[in-house]
């Protein structure tokens, strides 16, 4: 058996006055009391959130982050190096993903966005490109089998997902499984600290309410197409709009009726319009419901389709519109159309009913109650979830925990072996030791000197109880054999 070492409790001061969240270390920020786990036994994770695409995809995530943080989860959110500022002052952790947003809606948009056969998926152009890697990634670093494509949707299978929109807007279907959640969405909201502009304050109070128009990110190469469709229908139907900077850019001349806005928050804005028109991104959709605007959908190219229908559906506003088919006198029918009192009546419904929901919350509660806990609980501390098992004693622990007893050489790396949260079939000829290379040796451990040695003594009295279980195991069967 291996000699134990000689503990001084001083080694485990290392990490300073940080624990792994990042944040400051007290008395409460690992546990409220001695090792009690966080509420209702959920352990804390670490969490990657993977956004591509504009900033009004990023943003609702941004929010979600935030709840999972405020729960005691640790909360990265990986995403383009544009939107590392956006992230970093609303407090969440940045990790940089390479290519441009702008560039990739616009290839979107032009390539339209959808495949027409089965056959496109199977051939697509990310796994023939970087399968190899990935799978060299996969052997090499992560200690994970290789994928081959007649096996690798399985690990899609029995994952539970959550819908991020309003089930009064697009209720869930009865045929989908308890798995699925729908549970409302994520608003940011972020005006109170919002000053804007004395020119627009002054255009917004200097006349009847405008029309708000703008496309975010998906204008691209005909943004000066859609303009001159913009500012014929608004003279035509007499109306005022605040129109977005991606629209109406720089070398633009502007009538008087027209105001060009740079970006703002869509809470501020849209308490000071009366409808909006824009492309149908379901951000922007859910925004102008919220605010109880009639709403016209410009739709480029993939669920914008899906969110336009769905407006008019509720009779928010008129049936979705074609960017790429869009003319004047389409517009003006639709600026017309949500002029109608009616149409305004049931986006102010939609909106009551918004109101009582909180998309982030319920997606917090669907998220811990789809957790395998009973996988996830760690032996000997239960505040970070198990990721490793040692077969010798039984024990599933968290990372931390096994620091703790590596560290005091209670047990050895060849000791380990992997713990997966879900059972996946591919993973269980995987091993430890490797992985443990891209470890840092160094790594912080969350624990008070105290907490150390409650573990340590946890684990020692456990693998006694052990050892005297199999002594009586064994004794007992020497007497049945020998009679």
């Amino acid at each position: 058996m291996m000699k134990k070492k000689s503990i001084d409790l001083q080694q485990y001061k290392k990490g300073g006055n940080l624990c792994q969240c990042g944040i400051s270390r007290s008395s409460t920020c690992i546990m409220n009391s001695t090792f009690q786990s966080t509420t209702h036994n959920i352990p804390r994770l670490n969490i990657v959130i993977q956004v591509v695409g504009t900033r009004g995809d990023v943003q609702p995530f941004i929010v979600y982050g935030q709840v999972l943080q405020r729960f005691g989860h640790r909360v990265r959110l990986a995403t383009h190096e544009k939107f590392a500022d956006f992230v970093l002052e609303n407090g969440l952790e940045f990790y940089a993903l390479a290519g441009d947003p702008d560039e990739l809606m616009n290839y979107m948009v032009k390539c339209g966005g959808v495949f027409p056969t089965i056959g496109a998926i199977l051939t697509g152009e990310i796994w023939t490109g970087l399968g190899t890697t990935i799978n060299n990634f996969r052997e090499n670093v992560l200690q994970l089998p290789r994928l081959r494509r007649e096996e690798a949707h399985l690990m899609m299978s029995d994952n539970p997902h959550t819908y991020c929109w309003s089930p009064s807007f697009v209720p869930k279907p009865t045929d989908w499984g308890s798995d699925i959640d729908v549970c409302g969405f994520f608003f940011l909201d972020d005006a109170a600290n919002y000053q804007p502009p004395q020119e627009l304050t002054n255009f917004l109070n200097n006349g009847n309410p405008p029309i708000y128009i703008g496309f975010g990110s998906v204008v691209g190469y005909n943004r000066h197409r859609l303009f001159r469709i913009v500012r014929d229908a608004l003279e035509i139907t007499g109306r005022r709009a605040v129109v977005s900077d991606s629209l109406a850019t720089d070398d633009i001349e502007l009538p008087a009726n027209i105001f060009r806005c740079r970006p703002c928050p869509y809470e501020w804005l849209f308490q000071r319009v009366d409808s909006v028109c824009h492309h149908g991104g379901a951000g922007t959709t859910a925004a102008g419901l919220r605010a109880g605007l009639p709403t016209i959908v410009v739709a480029f190219f993939g669920d914008q389709f899906f969110w336009g229908d769905r407006v008019e559906q509720i009779g928010a506003g008129p049936g979705c519109l074609s960017g790429d088919n869009l003319n004047t006198q389409d517009l003006i029918n639709a600026i017309q159309f949500i002029s109608n009192p009616e149409v305004k009546e049931n986006a102010q419904r939609i909106a009551a009913q918004l109101e009582t929901e909180n998309g982030c919350a319920d997606a917090l509660r669907a998220f811990h109650e789809q957790l395998p806990l009973d996988r996830m609980h760690s032996d000997l501390e239960s505040t970070y979830p198990a990721c490793c098992r040692i077969p010798k004693y039984n024990f599933k622990v968290s990372w931390p925990v096994a620091q703790v007893l590596l560290k005091a050489q209670l047990i050895t790396e060849d000791e380990l072996s992997p713990w997966s949260t879900k059972a996946w079939n591919l993973t269980e000829s995987c091993k430890l030791r490797k992985l443990l290379q891209y470890r840092t040796s160094n790594d912080i451990i969350p624990y008070s000197d105290e907490e150390c040695e409650l573990i340590r003594t946890r684990f020692n009295d456990s693998i006694e109880v052990a050892s005297q279980r199999s002594y009586k195991n064994t004794a007992y069967e020497r007497y049945m054999t020998q009679g």
